[in-house]
């Protein structure tokens, strides 16, 4: 159909990083840090996740780039 002009082709799917690194989320900003970074496990509000996680429960990477 896409060859047709009937459908539109779906977006490439875009890279989200390593699924299964642990990230410190943090609850009170809705951001969660990659291993290395300065407030990893070291925010009030937060907790480890899985990448995965944080992203299904719409949490943005603090650095606007998703954990390798």
């Amino acid at each position: 159909l896409v060859e047709l002009g009937l459908a539109v082709p779906p977006p490439a799917p875009a890279y989200k990083g390593n699924p299964d690194v642990r990230v410190w989320e943090d609850e009170r900003t809705a951001l969660y840090y990659c291993p290395g970074s300065d407030l990893y496990g070291k925010t009030e509000r937060g907790k480890f996740s899985t990448q995965r996680d944080a992203q299904i429960d719409q949490f943005e990477p603090a650095f606007r780039r998703a954990c390798e």
